[in-house]
C-alpha cells in the first residue's frame, strides 16, 4: 500500500494497530478491510506528525499499539451523527443516538469551548474536553458518540463493555485532544462511559 494511501485511509478514520506477537507488525484497519503496513512507513507517518498514539503501550519502553490520525476528516458527503442546535449565544446541544444516549452540550468558555455528555438515564455530567475552537469541539464530540456507538453495537449493551475498553476509548481520545496545536487545546477531563 502506498503511503499516500495509508494517510488518506486513517484521516478517514482507519486504525492503525502494532501486533507484537511473534514479531512486531503493523496493520491498518479501516473497519472492513486490514492491510500490513511496513516499519518504515509507518515511521515516516509518525514523524510527519499527524498521527499520535493512543498511550495504551504495554510496557513504557515499546510504542502505544493503537495510532489514529490526528484531524480525522468527517467526509462532506456523509452527515453528521449529532444535529448541533443553538440554544444561546454560546450554547450548543445535541442528541445523542438512540442506541447510545444522551445528549451533547458544547459551552463557550473564556478559555475555548467545553464539551460534556450527559448520558440518559445517569444524573452523571460527564466533562469530555475544553478545546478552542467550535469546529474541534463537535469534531471531538462525534468521535465520542460513534466510538461509543460502536463500542455498543459490539457488546450488546453499554453494561456489558469491559472496563478496561472504555479505558482505551478514553485513552484514544486524549490522544486526539494532545495531537491537536498546543494553542488549541485545554485538558480538563475525559470519562468515556
Amino acid at each position: 500500500m502506498k503511503l499516500s494511501h495509508a494517510l488518506e485511509a486513517l484521516s478517514s478514520g482507519a486504525v492503525l494497530h502494532l501486533s507484537l506477537a511473534d514479531k512486531p507488525t503493523w496493520k491498518l484497519n479501516d473497519g472492513a478491510t486490514e492491510v500490513t503496513i511496513n516499519s518504515r512507513a509507518v515511521q515516516t507517518m509518525i514523524k510527519r506528525g499527524n498521527i499520535a498514539g493512543a498511550g495504551d503501550s504495554l510496557f513504557s519502553d515499546i510504542p502505544s499499539q493503537t495510532w489514529r490520525h490526528t484531524r480525522p476528516k468527517i467526509a462532506p458527503q456523509k452527515k453528521r451523527a449529532l444535529n448541533w442546535k443553538t440554544r444561546r449565544e454560546g450554547l450548543y446541544v445535541a442528541c445523542a443516538s438512540r442506541l447510545s444516549g444522551g445528549q451533547y452540550f458544547i459551552r463557550r468558555r473564556i478559555e475555548g469551548y467545553e464539551i460534556e455528555f450527559h448520558a440518559a438515564n445517569s444524573v452523571s455530567n460527564v466533562n469530555v474536553n475544553r478545546v478552542y475552537k467550535l469546529e474541534d469541539a463537535k469534531t471531538l464530540a462525534e468521535l465520542h458518540h460513534d466510538k461509543r456507538k460502536e463500542l455498543i453495537l459490539k457488546y450488546g449493551d453499554k453494561r456489558n463493555v469491559p472496563r478496561e475498553v472504555w479505558s482505551q476509548f478514553r485513552r484514544e481520545l486524549l490522544a486526539w485532544q494532545e495531537a491537536l496545536p498546543k494553542n488549541s487545546t485545554l485538558i480538563v477531563a475525559v470519562r468515556a462511559s
